[in-house]
């Protein structure tokens, strides 16, 4: 499975261990007890909602991603992923091994291909999030920015290839490419962790091209874990923290006359889902 990201890179599947059914099965060690078809699916969203998410460690996830090393930089931020170079367990075999042996593309034994990411889309700063950016600047001015990044791109890999032809090592003649240059890397981690990174850049304040980056992997998970995937939904990416303060704001617009009709008619009510919630309020 392999899916399309910006204009030249792609995250890409390479191997997977795991099902929706892993951290039900783990779960159950713990109790001594045997699958129940009727419970399993309570007990995996338990584990979710309850921030109990060591059982989905069983879940592993390889990507491969074509991506402009700064946008690497972003994801790598996280340390939610094997940065081992080569473990070597003796007891596991030679495709579990590989397994946890990522690796990244090379400036030292290969040399980078002419592929520079150049956005589509130019934006200015953000006024409230200030190291990010938001609104869309005119025309004219992206433009000439996208002439000026591609045409320095143009000739910084001219000569990193005229100084590699002339003897310069490559590993000193890549100090010359920008960090827009696009490179290959392998992340390996289990779907806790995956959880992890993709609730920091999934977001919207997270910076786009990273988004999209975060969002393909979600895709290939999705594809993976649809059950666990559709749980995240409910009790991570669409669940929100509140402050002491901002409980007792709640509590303060449900003690009013018809709080309660008002919530049912939202749809997804149930008496135990009501008594949960307001459990969580005490």
């Amino acid at each position: 499975m392999i899916i399309n990201v910006l204009d030249k890179g792609y995250a890409k599947l390479i191997n997977h261990m795991g099902d929706d059914m892993s951290p039900v099965m783990d779960a159950r060690v713990s109790t001594g007890t045997d699958s129940n078809p009727a419970r399993d699916d309570a007990l995996r969203e338990f584990l979710l909602e309850h921030k109990h998410t060591s059982p989905f460690e069983s879940m592993i996830m390889q990507v491969e991603l074509k991506i402009p090393i700064c946008i690497l930089r972003q994801l790598e931020r996280h340390r939610t992923v094997d940065n081992c170079d080569g473990i070597v367990i003796e007891s596991l075999d030679e495709n579990f091994r590989k397994w946890f042996s990522p690796n990244e593309q090379s400036g030292r034994y290969t040399e980078f291909k002419e592929e520079f990411y150049i956005p589509d889309i130019i934006l200015g700063p953000d006024k409230v999030n200030k190291q990010g950016s938001s609104k869309e600047l005119d025309q004219e001015l992206q433009d000439s920015y996208k002439t000026t990044l591609l045409n320095k791109n143009i000739e910084e890999y001219a000569e990193y290839d005229q100084f590699i032809q002339k003897g310069v090592s490559k590993e000193t003649a890549r100090f010359l490419l920008s960090q827009n240059v696009y490179t290959i890397r392998r992340f390996t981690a289990s779907f806790h962790n995956w959880k992890d990174l993709l609730e920091k850049r999934k977001t919207t304040n997270a910076q786009r091209e990273a988004q999209q980056y975060a969002q393909s992997i979600y895709t290939i998970m999705q594809h993976l874990w649809p059950r666990s995937c559709q749980l995240l939904e409910e009790h991570v990416f669409g669940a929100r923290h509140f402050c002491r303060t901002e409980v007792e704001w709640i509590k303060g617009i449900l003690a009013g006359a018809g709080a309660k009709e008002r919530i049912a008619s939202l749809g997804s009510y149930s008496e135990r889902r009501w008594t949960k919630f307001l459990a969580k309020l005490t």
